[in-house]
């Protein structure tokens, strides 16, 4: 859609006055919640970042992203962080290496959010599986394949004393 904006003479001399116009009405359709950071940012042809940084050369601080939306985002990443590790701990127990095995998440998850403790039938601790980085891309049958090879990863260091 093309909206046309007929401006006074004495603005529309000014330079790239078009530009200051559009400006103008995205600034006053983001302060008013008409429009969202997203579509403010978009109708500007600016990212996120490059929006904001827009917004903070102006000083215009509404709406800017404060602790609560922090903390909102933050509960984000944890609930899929906590999915994400339920998932993958299924994956593990369903593969072939984990039978007579116990895999539980690790306590101490450390620098490694995805971390299991691998323990044999009497109870030693055998190893730990760690699931992180590159291990954690592409296809989900890729990621349960490679779950299973980290698994058998530990089965084989921990060696024939290991008991099942």
């Amino acid at each position: 859609m093309q909206i046309t904006v007929q401006l006074p003479d004495d603005l529309a001399q000014r330079p790239d006055a078009a530009r200051a116009a559009l400006e103008a009405f995205v600034i006053e359709g983001y302060r008013s919640g008409a429009l969202s950071h997203a579509q403010a940012g978009a109708l500007l042809g600016l990212s996120r970042f490059e929006f904001d940084g827009f917004l903070k050369e102006r000083q215009i601080f509404e709406h800017a992203y404060d602790v609560e939306d922090l903390e909102r985002d933050w509960a984000v990443v944890l609930k899929d962080l906590e999915e994400r590790r339920r998932v993958y701990t299924g994956w593990l127990r369903e593969c072939q290496e984990a039978a007579g095995l116990s895999i539980e998440p690790s306590s101490d998850q450390g620098h490694y959010p995805f971390q299991w403790k691998v323990g044999s039938a009497d109870g030693r601790v055998m190893g730990y599986v760690i699931f992180h980085g590159a291990d954690v891309a592409g296809s989900r049958e890729e990621k349960r394949n490679r779950l299973c090879g980290l698994l058998l990863d530990v089965v084989t260091k921990a060696g024939p004393k290991a008991s099942r």
